[in-house]
């Protein structure tokens, strides 16, 4: 006989993949919406990174901007840090500050 199980209902809400992507590891920090632009040629990590359902938005001929939901910690930090002068962090103000 199978055994009811508690808590199903908060586990079919739960988004383990959209979860990871959020708090980039095991760096949890403040969720909040970050503006991020990018030039045009890290279309690619940018969808490996926040899936397809992403919303690119044109900016100019070189470059793109996405809003995205991010746990704000030193590693989502040290990303946008790591892919070099192509990104940065538009808004909001606070989150620019942090870096």
């Amino acid at each position: 006989a199978e055994e009811k199980r508690e808590g199903k209902e908060h586990f079919k809400k739960f988004d383990i993949a959209v979860y990871a992507k959020k708090i980039f590891g095991m760096f949890d920090g403040e969720e909040q919406t970050v503006k991020l632009e990018f030039e045009n040629r890290f279309a690619g990590v940018v969808i490996d990174r926040f899936g397809k359902n992403i919303s690119i938005i044109k900016a100019d001929k070189e470059h793109f901007v996405v809003n995205v939901e991010v746990a704000v910690s030193g590693q989502f930090l040290a990303w946008v840090i790591a892919l070099g002068d192509g990104v940065r962090i538009v808004g909001p103000e606070c989150v620019v500050e942090r870096m």
